[in-house]
């Protein structure tokens, strides 16, 4: 097994590749280890921000009059910044995977994961972690369980 590249050694130029796809519109992203690493942790920093912002604009819109305007503006943007949690979080997942096979089964060439796309998965997903969020260390309360959201491997294609 490799040993783990720190970002921090000198010396090493970055290695990024990027390739789009306008007929599935897809961007493929291919780059070095150190960087890959960086780039992850920037995503997982930028996703819990967003997660906090949201716990944030639900608080404020609790206390707002129901079915205000304010109220409908701040469940608005709950729900744009869920979705893009949601993103940051299955990229993040996805990079995990590919790790996780690599240590496990040696080096890939894609691994690709499955995301949330319909607004009622996304709904459904928001609930969850915030029932979660809501019942995570409080004594009494019984967390529901929430089933990993992307980490099944999608199929590879034959060779040709």
């Amino acid at each position: 097994m490799p040993e783990p590249v720190w970002p921090d050694t000198g010396g090493q130029q970055p290695m990024v590749l990027a390739r789009r796809d306008p007929d599935s519109r897809t961007i493929t992203l291919i780059m070095d280890a150190a960087t890959a690493n960086i780039a992850m942790h920037a995503i997982a920093a930028h996703a819990d921000e967003r997660a906090a912002h949201v716990r944030e604009v639900e608080r404020s819109g609790r206390s707002l009059p129901e079915g205000s305007y304010g109220q409908r503006n701040r469940e608005a943007i709950a729900a744009r910044e869920t979705r893009i949690a949601v993103r940051l979080r299955a990229v993040e997942q996805a990079y995990r995977t590919a790790i996780d096979y690599d240590t496990a089964y040696g080096p890939s060439e894609l691994t690709q994961t499955r995301c949330v796309r319909s607004a009622e998965g996304q709904k459904e997903l928001a609930l969850r972690r915030r029932r979660e969020r809501r019942t995570r260390g409080h004594p009494t309360r019984q967390a529901t369980p929430v089933p990993p959201v992307s980490a099944h491997p999608l199929p590879r294609r034959a060779s040709k």
